[in-house]
């Protein structure tokens, strides 16, 4: 998945003339409280009685969307969530599977590392398969930090991912970079954010990201922004990785 530098011809000259209005936030903070008909209530499709989801901010950020066509996000990709399991860990990659969870995912776009190197045994009692990252696949935090989202790397591939991280393979790899950023925006983050459940600790279900609203623009748009996202990831990797070379001749000295 290389990143492809590609204007369309009704933006020559600079990305200015994008609609940055998607880019602004959608709507001003919620208010302390709000009124729900039953109706809704009933009607809705996970029967939710905490008022957060039905936050108007939530609904004001779809009103403000509705200049565009919006279909929910398994229409635009496959969504994966592996179930939990009992890891058995091994001793080193011989007999296992570099394994990531999402506070390694902060640590190795910041420094290229894993806050810390494990490895998953293949005896591990689950699906094995359904763990492995392929690169350009999108990742959601769903548990603890919800809605998080991050793109796979070349060098993580074939990695173990825990179970707490929401696959997004998008069915077009020409549109990753566009869902990547839509999904890192406020307009999907309001959604995310709002179906949130648990006490002490917070989660997101498949679902619930398969069910986050997407604007289809102009294809042109989408795709200069995919482009474009993409070359900045593609670009903060290949710092990432000359910064962690750097850092590893200094310690072999």
């Amino acid at each position: 998945m290389s990143p492809r530098q590609v204007l369309p011809p009704q933006m020559e000259g600079t990305p200015e003339q994008l609609d940055h209005s998607l880019l602004q936030s959608p709507s001003p903070p919620s208010p302390i409280g709000w009124i729900t008909q039953i109706g809704e209530i009933r009607d809705d499709y996970y029967a939710r009685l905490d008022a957060e989801h039905y936050d108007p901010q939530s609904r004001a950020v779809l009103e403000s969307l509705n200049n565009y066509t919006l279909s929910p996000l398994d229409q635009w990709a496959d969504i994966d969530l592996p179930g939990p399991f009992t890891r058995v860990w091994a001793d080193d990659e011989a007999n296992g599977l570099p394994y990531v969870n999402a506070t390694d995912l902060i640590s190795y776009t910041a420094l290229g590392v894993p806050e810390k190197y494990r490895f998953l045994s293949r005896a591990s009692d689950t699906n094995i398969d359904r763990l492995i990252l392929d690169e350009g696949t999108l990742l959601v935090t769903c548990s603890g930090t919800l809605g998080r989202v991050y793109i796979v790397p070349p060098s993580m591939t074939g990695w173990a991912g825990t179970h707490d991280l929401v696959r997004v393979r998008p069915h077009d790899k020409t549109l990753t970079g566009y869902l990547l950023a839509y999904l890192r925006s406020s307009y999907a983050q309001v959604q995310l954010l709002a179906d949130g459940y648990g006490g002490q600790i917070d989660h997101l279900t498949d679902k619930h990201v398969g069910s986050c609203q997407v604007p289809k623009m102009d294809r042109d748009v989408m795709l200069y922004i995919s482009d474009e996202v993409t070359a900045g990831e593609y670009a903060r990797y290949n710092g990432i990785i000359r910064i962690r070379q750097a850092i590893e001749q200094v310690e072999s000295k």
